[in-house]
């Protein structure tokens, strides 16, 4: 007997669907597309052994089957976040960031420059310009996008596909 061989261990179908859920998470949040995300899918299904489980969660991040000891953690954290998707931020993020820039400096400098001119009541800035901040932030509307960068309606359609797939496979 070969003792220097490690020993492979077989699977089951409790981790077989942990490993659907798991691919199914990573589906839904953006880290696979579509092709991708089956070609795993059947990969799991033919999975015999832990290893081959492992192989396919090599390139991302938790969760994973088996946990973090399953040879994922061998990334780094910067090999992690190269393959996490892109973000790019949209119009009402940058407005939410530059209220969020001179929400306090730009209220305090906008006070100064009346206090400076002369204005009677400059203080009013300090109760006016934040309203103003508020109300922009308001007609922004609530961002539908979450940090994965994809919007609540393409999570919805990825998640009920991954469900659909895995109840075809019966897990």
């Amino acid at each position: 007997m070969d003792s220097e061989k490690p020993r492979e261990i077989r699977i089951g179908n409790a981790e077989r669907t942990t490993a659907l859920e798991a691919l199914g998470e990573h589906y839904t949040i953006g880290r696979l597309d579509n092709a991708e995300y089956s070609e795993r899918v059947d990969a799991v299904t033919a999975a015999r052994t832990r290893s081959e489980l492992s192989e396919l969660f090599i390139d991302l991040p938790e969760p994973t089957p088996f946990g973090p000891g399953d040879g994922s953690a061998a990334l780094t954290p910067a090999a992690r976040a190269a393959s996490a998707p892109a973000r790019i931020p949209d119009r009402r993020e940058k407005v939410v960031r530059t209220l969020n820039l001179f929400a306090g400096g730009g209220t305090v400098l906008v006070f100064l420059l009346l206090l400076a001119l002369g204005v009677p009541m400059a203080w009013l800035v300090f109760i006016l310009l934040p309203m103003a901040y508020g109300a922009i932030r308001i007609w922004a509307g609530p961002g539908d996008v979450d940090a994965s960068g994809i919007d609540s309606a393409e999570q919805q359609r990825r998640r009920d596909v991954e469900s659909r797939r895995r109840k075809e496979l019966g897990y």
